[in-house]
């Protein structure tokens, strides 16, 4: 497996061994849609790089919310994870 390299993406390989561990697979949050709790605004397409992250501000410009927002997960975007 060390050998591949990037010559080898989108071709379908056969690759021989034994699994000694695996992990389940769980819904990674790739791009969150979330709820201002104080104006109800929604701000969508929030960016997430390797940990949760919340929208910094409220999109609303007479709100000053920073800190609650609540994630609309039916409007998020989610992929299937596996370590």
């Amino acid at each position: 497996i060390r050998e591949l390299s990037t010559v080898r993406i989108g071709t379908l390989l056969r690759i021989s061994g034994q699994v000694v561990r695996t992990h389940p697979v769980h819904p990674e949050l790739v791009s969150g849609t979330f709820l201002c709790l104080d104006c109800q605004s929604v701000i969508k397409d929030v960016e997430q790089q390797f940990k949760y992250t919340q929208p910094t501000i409220c999109k609303n410009p007479v709100c000053a919310n920073r800190r609650r927002f609540m994630l609309d997960t039916n409007k998020s975007r989610f992929v299937d994870f596996q370590k």
